[in-house]
């Protein structure tokens, strides 16, 4: 299968898009008028749909710690609990690494922690969720100084739409046309354009995920390694 190649589109790019192929007309609607905000809700939609995709890390969506612009950063003496970014997520997986210092911790699951907790072992656990953020856990019983360089990699949330110059991380937003296109269709009763339309927007996020994962078998071959191990 061909590569896909990145197409940038701000939310007016896609609106237009949805317009035209819609009204057969190459105007748009206002940007505050019912039709261009209802084209914004369907298209966050697509987004939400793209990113929570069952069994796909996107790799548009993983991002390094230190790139973020919130989320402790830096160790300090006597304190095993860090707040990590406000834009994560998924956190970094169990049975991955993190590394502070230059020394890996391994990520353990919270099933784990009984047995753990007279363990002196490097580990770091993840406690949280999207909605109200996650923080990373440092087994308290190793001693920690302050300063130490925390680093791991995460997914982050994606990008919605909420201006006309908002640009989302996926690598084919025309799948996002598409997708709005259906349901306006199924909205007007035209059951027949909105199937087709949705068969189009299912291909194309079809297309992406083999992308993803050619991408991903394609570095854990040269690498011989897992994700987060450093």
């Amino acid at each position: 299968m061909a590569k896909i190649i990145f197409t940038t589109m701000q939310e007016t790019d896609i609106i237009e898009a949805i317009y035209a192929a819609y009204e057969n007309d190459n105007d748009t609607w206002d940007s505050t008028s019912a039709e261009y905000l209802t084209a914004r809700i369907l298209a966050n939609m697509a987004i939400k749909r793209w990113a929570k995709l069952e069994g796909v890390r996107w790799n548009e969506l993983y991002k390094e710690l230190a790139d973020a612009t919130d989320g402790d950063k830096t160790t300090l003496a006597g304190d095993a609990s860090y707040g990590c970014p406000s834009d994560m997520m998924i956190p970094p997986q169990v049975g991955e690494y993190v590394g502070i210092g230059g020394t890996t911790y391994v990520i353990e699951p919270i099933s784990r922690l009984p047995q753990l907790k007279e363990s002196e072992t490097n580990f770091v656990y993840f406690v949280g969720n999207e909605k109200d953020g996650f923080d990373m856990k440092v087994n308290s019983n190793v001693n920690l100084t302050t300063g130490a360089t925390i680093s791991y990699g995460y997914w982050k949330k994606p990008t919605h739409l909420s201006t006309g110059t908002s640009e989302n991380e996926m690598k084919d937003p025309m799948f996002i046309v598409h997708y709005v296109l259906s349901r306006f269709y199924k909205s007007d009763g035209l059951l027949t354009e909105s199937n087709q339309e949705m068969q189009v927007a299912e291909g194309l996020l079809d297309q992406m995920r083999t992308e993803n994962t050619e991408v991903i078998g394609d570095e854990l071959d040269i690498n011989d390694a897992g994700f987060g191990e450093l």
